[in-house]
């Protein structure tokens, strides 16, 4: 590496997989005017990417004013017969190419359609960096892999995003980037931020998928920090090192005492005097850049998701163990806010268009956290309608959010979700546009089936009985704690019975599974269910829809 950015391959022994390889791009590569053109129509999201550099210098690296440079350096490295140069100027393309929206006109001009096409690039780069290790690993054979990494995230394939880190990661190691000296160089500044991306990605991806971590906050290349951090390094560095504690926790399979969990909130409430006050306004500042915006939402991404990851475990069990009920609350608080973060990103002309299947899920998933939320809510008070009204109306924004970014990127993540929360809503507003029987899988969470079926069970109501839920009397959740919603009615004429039940089980989503497959086509068979929670709410003639009174929690027999 020493005198040149890039790793030095001696062509004479140089494996034939690599001649083979770049042979088979000659016709899968843009033509030189199309591919300007691409460029041209993506600079703006560059610096929302792992950065790619083109030469030795610390500030060699491709910003929106640098197109020419951009095309230059896809052009040669694409015919330099280097592996692990091929696959990164190959992988920054595949960024590109997916994130080109359906107004842009680089998209008619591609030689392939835009998923096959990424689809070969990957298999292409990934055959070189395999070659590539054989000659010792690089530093641009590191990048190649952060921005595959990147590729996974942004096309909703954590599980495939976390190995490839992982790789990274060790690689990383080999190359000694944990032991560089603190003191910058141009050269040592870049792999330290390569260092600090890789392990960061690891944390982030560990905390979402409930896998452990690669390296410990023990270890110096974590514990060290950067000098001259901005403020959002220095928010997604505490984030990600106080994420390797809440993943420690996770990893004791529930043994862990709720004091831990208690330190671990009390470490990120002190991290709230990082954020300047600006960041909570509900507009936003025009005149900052795409990608400070984007960071900005980001860390505030990263902080409330982080604060829910932290409290999660313990809001399922508030309803049965009252201790647990200010996780329960913070849980509630961090979701509202998280989706706040996502609105400030997805609303805004700058940044609605960016790609990012994953955010769009989470985003998904903490509205269905809201949604638990509002059905197992203890109705003690007429706050609790107010509270349950306005997350309704933020769940609501979600939908239509995530509506217009299934039209404007063809997300089918944002699809489904918007779909699952949708009828979640008719079913608890009791609208006959409801589904009679849906069945989904929620990727890392488990399952929910909604069950709208005829109720005629007048005696019972007359003897005053309570109206057990057919569906999950007949199938109970395997290995569950269950507490079920039963319905008490004294003088209406029964109608409807609509049953809801969600089943956390994170071990249903397969490795190979994408987010963006049929979440109505992933079958659980003998899952074990962690968790389970079922609520039912009887309609009546004289019932008025989505009436919380209607709804009343009882432990299952």
């Amino acid at each position: 590496m020493d005198g040149s950015p890039h790793k030095l391959v001696p062509t004479a022994g140089l494996d034939v997989r690599v001649q083979e390889a770049t042979r088979l791009l000659m016709d899968s590569v843009p033509s030189q005017p199309t591919l300007r053109l691409i460029l041209s129509e993506t600079s703006r999201y560059w610096l929302t990417w792992p950065l790619c550099y083109y030469g030795s210098d610390a500030s060699d690296f491709l910003q929106p004013d640098r197109i020419d440079a951009a095309q230059h350096f896809i052009s040669s490295a694409l015919s330099s017969l280097n592996p692990s140069l091929v696959a990164k100027a190959l992988l920054f393309l595949c960024l590109c190419i997916q994130q080109l929206t359906r107004q842009c006109q680089s998209r008619s001009l591609l030689p392939d359609r835009v998923h096959s096409l990424v689809d070969f690039y990957i298999d292409v780069a990934s055959t070189l960096l395999f070659i590539d290790t054989e000659h010792g690993e690089s530093i641009d054979a590191l990048e190649s892999r952060m921005f595959l990494l990147k590729i996974y995230v942004t096309t909703g394939k954590p599980r495939k995003a976390w190995t490839t880190g992982r790789s990274a990661l060790e690689a990383a190691l080999l190359l000694g980037l944990h032991r560089i000296d603190q003191q910058s160089t141009d050269r040592t500044d870049r792999k330290k931020k390569l260092w600090r991306l890789i392990w960061q990605s690891d944390r982030h991806l560990s905390l979402v998928l409930g896998l452990p971590c690669a390296i410990s906050n023990t270890h110096p290349g974590v514990r060290n920090k950067l000098g001259g951090e901005s403020i959002v390094e220095q928010i997604l560095y505490e984030c990600n090192f106080l994420a390797g504690a809440v993943v420690e926790r996770d990893q004791e399979l529930g043994m862990a005492d709720y004091a831990v969990t208690v330190q671990l909130d009390q470490r990120l409430q002190q991290l709230q005097h990082l954020f300047p006050p600006s960041w909570f306004d509900s507009t936003t500042n025009q005149e900052i850049s795409v990608d400070m915006h984007y960071y900005i939402q980001i860390a505030m991404l990263q902080y409330f998701l982080l604060s829910k990851h932290i409290h999660l475990p313990y809001m399922l069990k508030s309803t049965a163990e009252p201790r647990f009920l200010p996780s329960r609350i913070s849980t509630l608080a961090a979701s509202r806010s998280l989706l706040q973060a996502y609105y400030q990103l997805r609303n805004d002309h700058r940044t609605k268009s960016i790609i990012c299947e994953f955010m769009d899920f989470e985003a998904f998933s903490a509205a269905v956290t809201l949604i638990i939320g509002i059905f197992s809510e203890p109705k003690s008070g007429l706050c609790n309608y107010a509270q349950a009204a306005g997350d309704w109306a933020i769940v609501k924004s979600c939908v239509q959010t995530l509506r217009r970014t299934e039209q404007l990127l063809k997300c089918s993540i944002a699809r489904q979700g918007a779909q699952l929360l949708e009828h979640l809503s008719m079913a608890w507003e009791g609208n006959s546009d409801a589904p009679e029987r849906f069945e989904s899988i929620i990727p890392f969470f488990g399952k929910v089936k909604i069950n709208r079926a005829a109720a005629a069970r007048t005696q019972e109501r007359e003897s005053g009985r309570m109206y057990p839920m057919d569906d999950v009397s007949r199938n109970p959740p395997t290995d569950a704690r269950d507490s079920s919603l039963y319905y008490h009615d004294s003088g209406s004429q029964l109608s409807w019975e609509n049953t809801i039940e969600f089943s956390a089980s994170p071990s249903c989503f397969g490795y190979g599974a994408d987010l963006g497959g049929d979440w109505q086509d992933q079958v659980c068979f003998g899952a074990a269910y962690e968790w389970a929670q079922s609520f039912s709410r009887v309609e009546t003639t004289d019932a008025v829809a989505g009436d919380m009174r209607n709804w009343t929690l009882m432990s299952a027999p």
